[in-house]
């Protein structure tokens, strides 16, 4: 157990949500730590082949691939988060700590694999924050985390200059700036490990009950006229709740994207509102096949890789560009990637007042597909006069990128967000976890695309695009508006709630309708 179990679930949760966005900023700069001296730390051993470098680097996304499934099962089944963090994160500094000690590359790939299986923690971390959070507040929050990540990136060159002059022996171990990643984040990992331990609550269960203290209390109002403080939120302590009344209505919360529910009534009873057995307890096999197979989420789901395969591959092609083509090296990289780091952090920022103001997912989500289709194209342009030898395309080519950055941090939080939505909340850790892996898809295709084409923009840029125009035009006109049902309504409620219906008449759009449908 956790200490402080006492404290109102109000401050468990700012506590729990304040160490995932560690875990996230603490990811980042893993990466910003270790890949800038992974090669020359494989060089020391005696590495001449790139291939080793590809597959030190690659088996982390790998790794963190297959765990991310598998971590989002065991969540969905134990709803043990803090033991699953705990579990996980073990793996994480076992694994830095083989990258610290490096005898051989093997040892490399080891812990780097090591590494990348513990990041599977995130996925259960994801869940227990879509599990703990509205609607309203959800998109906020998920933005947040992927922000934690993006600063810590920044902070790189902050980073390498600190560890630039380590030299220092360690027994037998000499440390140096090539090897001192590894033992920095093995000391990182196991503080953190004692923060969970004594600081991370799980929260899902609780939220669940105080969703039922919510709805007794508002029962409890407008049957006697009165509000009944001891069934309130943070009882004894927090007289306010949580969230506004109105969205722990589980009979009403909608997916919140452009459909308007109406509010079924609160007084009504509900004998048969799921218990915290239900939520633990449940046919896994069919929920799955159930929440995952609809047309929306598998549409979200193929955004999110080709979202980040755009980025990857756009990352990957700077460096080569900017030495071949303009003759910049190291420092005009350098140069490119903060600015581009910095601006997915003002977009970060931007989606966080947008979704608090009333922005819906879906439509973040098309405007930055309409930027990531654009920057595509302007890139693809881009590169064909640079073939025809036209001067002075620097500040073209960094525009293409700067405005493939504007887009994929709004695509890619927004649709983590919705596909949160989209699914019962019995299956958060299994969709977390299938969305990673969609993610880490993306993550390797992109450079293995960008490198084999770098030089070659029809092939380069002609897939993605025509990807992007697929994903982007197919929810448009076949699931987005036509196939969102009560997707987010809670299970087990009786069909007494508003359900969504579509005027499939209207071409390019669609007007949803609410339908109250008594129980017989």
């Amino acid at each position: 157990m956790s200490c402080l179990e006492d404290l109102p679930f109000k401050k468990k949760r700012y506590i729990s949500f304040v160490i995932t966005y560690a875990s996230n900023f603490l990811g980042g700069t893993e990466f910003a730590i270790i890949l800038p001296s992974v090669w020359k730390y494989l060089q020391q051993m005696g590495v001449t082949d790139e291939v080793y470098l590809g597959l030190v680097t690659s088996s982390f996304s790998l790794a963190a691939l297959f765990s991310g499934i598998l971590v989002g099962y065991w969540a969905d089944r134990s709803r043990n988060v803090r033991k699953i963090a705990l579990t996980m994160n073990l793996f994480q500094i076992v694994g830095n700590l083989l990258y610290f000690i490096g005898f051989s590359p093997w040892v490399l790939l080891l812990g780097r694999f090591l590494s990348g299986t513990g990041v599977g923690m995130n996925t259960a971390l994801y869940a227990e924050v879509s599990r703990s959070t509205t609607s309203e507040e959800r998109t906020p929050v998920l933005t947040g985390i992927f922000a934690m990540r993006q600063i810590s990136i920044i902070l790189a060159p902050a980073y390498n200059l600190a560890l630039a002059n380590v030299n220092f022996q360690l027994g037998r171990i000499h440390v140096t700036e090539e090897n001192s990643p590894g033992l920095l984040m093995a000391i990182i990992y196991v503080i953190f490990e004692v923060v969970v331990f004594f600081l991370f609550f799980n929260l899902s269960e609780e939220y669940r009950r105080e969703e039922e203290r919510q709805r007794i209390a508002r029962e409890t109002r407008v049957a006697y006229g009165s509000f009944d403080p001891r069934t309130s939120i943070g009882e004894g302590s927090e007289k306010k709740p949580l969230v506004k009344q109105s969205s722990f209505s589980s009979s009403s919360d909608a997916i919140e994207e452009g459909e308007e529910l109406s509010k079924s009534n609160p007084s009504s009873p509900r004998a048969d509102a799921p218990t915290m057995e239900d939520e633990t307890h449940f046919n896994a096999r069919q929920l799955y096949r159930k929440e995952f197979l609809k047309l929306p989420v598998i549409v979200l789901l193929l955004t999110q890789m080709t979202t980040f395969l755009c980025q990857t591959l756009v990352e990957t092609i700077i460096p080569p560009t900017m030495q071949t083509d303009f003759g910049l090296g190291n420092l005009g990289n350098s140069y490119l990637y903060m600015a581009i780091g910095g601006e997915s952090i003002l977009v970060y920022i931007i989606v966080i007042f947008a979704s608090k103001r009333g922005f819906q997912d879906r439509s973040i989500i098309i405007c930055g597909s309409v930027l990531i289709l654009y920057a595509l194209a302007h890139l693809l342009v881009v590169a064909y006069f640079i073939l025809q030898n036209v001067p002075n395309l620097l500040p073209y080519f960094a525009a293409g990128c700067m405005m493939m950055f504007l887009g994929v941090p709004a695509v890619s939080v927004s649709t983590m967000s919705l596909i949160t939505k989209l699914i019962d909340r019995r299956a958060q850790g299994l969709g977390q976890g299938i969305r990673r892996t969609f993610t880490f898809l993306g993550i390797i295709i992109g450079p293995l695309w960008g490198g084999l084409f770098v030089f070659q923009p029809l092939p380069l840029y002609i897939l993605p695009l025509v990807i992007v125009v697929l994903y982007f035009k197919l929810p448009l006109t076949l699931s987005w508006l036509s196939s969102f049902e009560k997707n987010w309504e809670e299970p087990h409620v009786k069909k007494d709630c508003s359900i969504l219906m579509c005027d499939s008449s209207v071409m390019g759009g669609a007007i949803f309708k609410t339908r109250h449908l008594a129980e017989a």
